[in-house]
């Protein structure tokens, strides 16, 4: 978390607004994490007990290219594997958001302080 923003003396404890702004920042951080999170494991859980359409067949390979064809999968499963995928990397994309929401945030309190305070 980048505090630098804040005006401070050096070997003086942090001011009150910034312990304040932390607080804050890491509780917006948490909400917006938390929602995000519940919404992706809603994702996760349909995908894992979906039924796929009858156009993706269980007896038909998906085709790979050589350096992968020990990976070989029908297409259900490959399509089941493609949607996790995504869904996991909007999920890293969640967790990456929620620090840098924490990091505007403390900006946003620090652009809010006074240097005499």
């Amino acid at each position: 978390m980048d505090t630098r923003e804040f005006p401070q003396s050096a070997g003086v404890e942090k001011p009150q607004a910034q312990i304040e702004a932390e607080k804050t920042a890491e509780d917006l951080a948490t909400r917006f994490s938390g929602a995000g999170m519940e919404v992706i494991n809603e994702l996760l859980e349909e995908i894992e007990s979906m039924e796929l359409a009858n156009r993706f067949s269980k007896s038909t390979k998906v085709s790979l290219p050589e350096d992968q064809k020990s990976l070989e999968q029908d297409e259900t499963s490959y399509k089941k594997a493609q949607l996790l995928a995504n869904t996991r990397k909007i999920q890293g994309g969640i967790i990456d958001l929620a620090g840098s929401l924490k990091s505007l945030v403390m900006d946003i309190k620090a652009s809010q302080i006074e240097d005499s305070e």
